[in-house]
């Protein structure tokens, strides 16, 4: 449906005579036999790398050709415990408790299949193990890590701390993340993606942007921050507990 309304959509400004171009992301790996992959969260990776080129004032084709790069060098697969409701609709339980769902589409799409859910470890490490397929020896890449939407700040630090701890960290240069940053809605889920790290990729992913989260952290300086977001984020939680507890007691009445 997107691909078909955005090429409709290019269609009628070109009979208006101007002059556009589409690029197709389809980054989800999550069911590789398809012919036409989906697109989900690394087309941020997309938008990050065309935005700075316009901004430098290159031309269409330049800034196309760019992107396509990117876009062929970019890899994603999301985790869920639930699907997103859609206003209108009576939402789906099809993931029962206990239970995940790797590769749900943006829009609630089932995915490739359902797992048994237990720990943030076991998570990460069956997401980053289908995705460590794409990845290359001796190269760096950057990772995104997005909130599809129902995650709470303290369960996406302690996924980005995951992260640091897998054996693929190595291979990864930039953190852009944890944020909500392509969501689906309440799912209560994540999403990661990786991109394949070129000197000019590289160049455009830095550059400056009047946008909330700034994506440039060095591995080493990604790594400090979040140890320090996850202890504050624990912190947190841990005066709240201590501020509700002195409200209410012991429910002693």
């Amino acid at each position: 449906g997107d691909r078909l309304n955005f090429g409709l959509a290019a269609e009628k400004a070109r009979a208006l005579r101007l002059k556009v171009e589409v690029v197709i992301v389809d980054d989800d790996i999550a069911l590789p036999n398809d012919i036409q992959a989906r697109g989900i969260a690394g087309t941020v990776f997309v938008h990050k790398v065309a935005g700075a080129l316009a901004e430098q004032g290159k031309t269409l084709e330049e800034v196309t050709n760019f992107a396509k790069m990117a876009a062929s060098s970019v890899y994603s697969l999301g985790l869920s415990l639930m699907t997103c409701s859609i206003p209108g609709i009576d939402h789906q339980g099809r993931i029962e408790p206990g239970m995940a769902e790797l590769g749900l589409g943006i829009h609630g799409e089932p995915g490739a299949k359902k797992v048994h859910h237990e720990t943030a470890t076991d998570a990460i490490e069956l997401v980053l193990s289908n995705l460590a397929n794409k990845i290359e020896k001796d190269r760096k890449y950057a990772v995104l890590l997005n909130n599809l939407g129902g995650c709470t700040p303290l369960e996406m630090a302690i996924v980005a701390g995951e992260i640091e701890k897998s054996e693929l960290s190595p291979s990864f240069s930039y953190l852009y993340g944890p944020a909500l940053l392509m969501t689906s809605l309440n799912m209560q889920g994540f999403s990661i993606s990786i991109l394949k790290l070129k000197q000019e990729l590289k160049e455009k992913l830095r550059a400056a942007t009047e946008a909330r989260i700034k994506l440039r952290l060095e591995a080493k300086e990604a790594r400090i921050e979040l140890r320090r977001d996850l202890n504050r984020q624990i912190q947190t939680q841990a005066r709240q507990l201590q501020e509700y507890e002195h409200l209410i007691g012991h429910g002693n009445y």
